[in-house]
């Protein structure tokens, strides 16, 4: 498997790597804009944390709100973090 392909750059992004997270961000914002749930919820969750990313909660909601209303979503993840945001 290739060492840049998207999921060995999003483990090594999410492992702290930061040459793989500079490498990863291009892909994962291409990704959630085609439409990916699991890309947007990653991306909401980069926005959230300012990994890659400046750190912008409003970014960060609407990346979590669209993997949420994704038809193709099947994680909870993005309602669960769209509650956090929304006690800040």
């Amino acid at each position: 498997m290739d060492a840049d392909s998207y999921e060995n750059l999003r483990w090594a992004a999410l492992d702290g790597d930061e040459d793989a997270l500079k490498k990863w961000i291009p892909l994962v914002m291409k990704k959630a804009e085609e439409g990916d749930p699991y890309a947007q919820s990653d991306l909401g969750h980069a926005y959230c944390f300012g990994e890659g990313v400046e750190k912008d909660n409003k970014k960060a909601v609407y990346w979590f709100r669209k993997a949420a209303d994704n038809p193709n979503n099947f994680s909870d993840y993005p309602e669960e973090m769209l509650e956090a945001l929304e006690d800040l």
